[in-house]
């Protein structure tokens, strides 16, 4: 028996069929007259489910996504990890109640404290290299929680922006063992658990809610996300608060592309995962001669301190507080954008996506700008 059909299959049969749209959008799926492909974009009709009420395919969808990560449920998110969090984190508390947040967290995690009027407790971080901070020391936790046993949930980013992760764990086992929700925002580790090259995903680390945007690391479209739970308390909370925070007019475009990104990691997610995993391999040994610029490495990372690091995150330790110069010449010069700068360091995200033409052009040119320092 094959695999059931996909969203898109299922909105491709539809576009093609005899189906006249009185109905949003309001471009009636007609691409000569919007400029574009909008013959797959619709809203909720017959046949096409309601994502929050998911009874049909999208349920199937994501019971799906829930089977793959290994969660108990999984949640589509259409409005990216920002609603993920906020969802996450109204579900597990109440107002004024009390928590313990990772100072490294996204802004939409401090809206959510300021919007339920959270008091907030933090947990500090060891810098392992200028600029960059390590892991969560889980004996911290254990403090804070020791000295607030009242703390309802406990938030952290693993691994963030600069691929640094903590052991989730322990911290996950601190955590209940005061009565506590742990939340984990993964927003940058969709493709963490597929092979030992990378960290192990939270959700399958104790984690009960686990935030994570595949169109950070994943084949899939801006703005998409998934919500892991492995806390059946929670489902009640996390369906209310999703019909708040997230779109009444969910697109059925971006649905379809958390479906075929999670079919894609289901048929031939290792094998690009462990290919990328080479790029980086040959990457580092391209670069291991630069004089002043500098690769900062998964090994180096452990050594620091850091409990793990997602190598797939290219870190460019940048000399003399030069950074932003080189990112502006990469871009400039070389014509490659990188993700993010700051003076001590660049961030470059690679994805399975990537091809070893690329990062042949990011080698050369921070060989040719060090040689020229």
């Amino acid at each position: 028996m094959g695999k059931p059909e996909s969203l898109e299959e299922t909105l491709r049969k539809y576009a093609a069929s005899d189906a006249y749209p009185f109905h949003m959008p309001g471009h009636k799926r007609n691409a000569k007259v919007a400029g574009i492909d909008t013959s797959l974009d619709i809203t909720e009709i017959t046949g096409f489910d309601d994502l929050y009420h998911a009874e049909g395919i999208l349920k199937d969808g994501q019971e799906r996504a829930a089977q793959l990560y290994g969660a108990g449920s999984a949640r589509y998110l259409v409005n990216g990890s920002t609603v993920g969090n906020l969802t996450a984190i109204f579900a597990s508390t109440s107002d004024g109640d009390r928590i313990i947040m990772d100072k490294d967290c996204h802004r939409s995690v401090y809206h959510a404290a300021k919007l339920r009027h959270l008091n907030v407790d933090y947990v500090e971080r060891p810098v392992i290299i200028p600029g960059i901070r390590g892991s969560i020391p889980p004996e911290n936790v254990d403090k804070l929680l020791k000295s607030h046993p009242d703390t309802r949930a406990v938030i952290i980013t693993s691994a963030g922006y600069n691929g640094v992760k903590s052991d989730v764990e322990k911290i996950a086992h601190i955590v209940h063992s005061y009565g506590a929700v742990l939340i984990c925002d993964e927003a940058h580790g969709a493709h963490f658990g597929f092979c030992e090259d990378y960290p192990q995903s939270a959700i399958k680390q104790g984690a009960d809610a686990v935030v994570m945007s595949l169109h950070k690391t994943l084949p899939a479209f801006g703005q998409t996300a998934l919500l892991l739970l492995n806390n059946a308390k929670l489902e009640e909370n996390v369906s209310r608060y999703l019909d708040y925070f997230q779109t009444s007019s969910p697109s059925y475009m971006l649905m379809a592309g958390i479906d075929g990104c999670v079919r894609f990691m289901e048929d031939k997610g290792t094998g690009a995962l462990k290919k990328l995993s080479g790029f980086v391999d040959e990457f580092i040994e391209m670069t291991r001669d630069l004089r002043n610029i500098r690769i900062f490495t998964r090994d180096e990372a452990i050594k620091a301190g850091a409990y793990d690091f997602d190598k797939s995150r290219i870190i460019i330790l940048t000399p003399g507080g030069d950074g932003s110069k080189i990112f502006a010449r990469l871009s400039e010069q070389y014509h490659i954008e990188l993700e993010a700068e700051d003076d001590l360091y660049l961030t470059a995200i690679s994805t399975l996506c990537d091809t070893a033409e690329g990062f042949e052009r990011l080698a050369f040119a921070l060989k040719d700008i060090d040689k020229n320092y």
